[in-house]
């Protein structure tokens, strides 16, 4: 082979290398289809009693942070979420509910969730299920409230809770999410006598807590002085009018 056709192969080689990253990079940033990314919070539940002695039953409500991301180059829409409940140690085999999305509220308005339901769903500006569209390289993070009405106490030591998404990219709802939560007796009555909420992290998520090294760090951080009793008062401090301020006083 001569050294010209050895350039000439290389050229060629050097443009196909180029052509491909060229049509690489439309791809991303112009064709790729929708893409879409869920990353959820931590999952909150409470049971509401709706009714009386004569008549009562209970509102099982799970609220829940979900971030979409789009990592695709075209608009993209989510159609649906929901939750579907499982209990595993109930011997009914294929047994399932799905609790679809009953409210979407504003994620800074979440602390309002109280065990007054109907107190702050007056508050809350909260919205009935929409399906919401995002776009390339967008990401959006909204909150939604899940319920379901039980007639009867559910008390079950397992609970399984999983989100599920539809979206136009996909045919088919999509797992992308599981909590494991527990309505044990001592629960349910924190639930629905004492108002309590409780708090589940998805499966697969870092535990995050308190850590101190070594365990005794602040056996070590204080002080042997006595210390005082109450915060030091500051001098009171007097502002002597100035001469401008004096004239401007004669001449008033």
């Amino acid at each position: 082979m001569t050294p010209v056709e050895k350039i000439a192969i290389v050229s060629l080689l050097v443009s196909c290398a180029a052509a491909v990253t060229a049509l690489v990079a439309l791809w991303r940033s112009h064709l790729a289809p929708f893409q879409p990314v869920v990353v959820v919070g931590d999952l909150g539940h409470r049971i509401y009693t709706i009714g009386d002695q004569a008549r009562r039953w209970y509102i099982s409500s799970f609220d829940l942070t979900v971030t979409v991301t789009n990592e695709g180059a075209r608009t993209g829409h989510v159609l649906g979420l929901r939750l579907r409940v499982t209990f595993p140690e109930l011997p009914i085999t294929g047994h399932y509910e799905l609790l679809p999305v009953t409210f979407e509220i504003p994620h800074a308005d979440t602390r309002k969730i109280t065990a007054e339901r109907f107190n702050w769903i007056e508050e809350i500006p909260a919205v009935h299920w929409v399906p919401f569209v995002v776009l390339a390289r967008e990401s959006k993070t909204k909150h939604f409230i899940f319920e379901t009405r039980w007639e009867d106490p559910v008390i079950q030591n397992k609970v399984d809770a999983q989100l599920e998404v539809l979206t136009s990219a996909e045919k088919a709802w999509r797992p992308v999410g599981r909590f494991q939560c527990n309505l044990t007796p001592h629960v349910w009555a924190q639930m629905v006598h004492g108002g309590s909420a409780f708090s589940y992290s998805a499966e697969g998520s870092p535990v995050v807590g308190r850590i101190c090294n070594p365990p005794d760090l602040h056996k070590h951080t204080g002080t042997e002085a006595v210390l005082p009793t109450s915060p030091p008062v500051p001098p009171t401090q007097i502002v002597l009018p100035t001469a401008y301020d004096k004239k401007n006083a004669d001449t008033a």
